[in-house]
């Protein structure tokens, strides 16, 4: 096998074992849509927050 060959398995591989390792836990992570906050009747920040993660559901 030549070195080009290898490489391209090597890199071949290397996305499979980032796909399975990282994949599911993605896919759970996208899943949860529920949150709670407790907000701060003296700070902004918690309903900018909230707006912003509205937003990215």
């Amino acid at each position: 096998m030549n070195r080009r060959g290898l490489i391209g398995r090597l890199l071949a591989l290397g996305i499979v074992l980032a796909i399975a390792l990282f994949g599911p836990s993605t896919a759970q992570a996208q899943a949860a849509t529920e949150l709670t906050v407790y907000r701060s009747p003296t700070c902004n920040c918690c309903g900018r927050w909230v707006e912003h993660m509205q937003r990215r559901v």
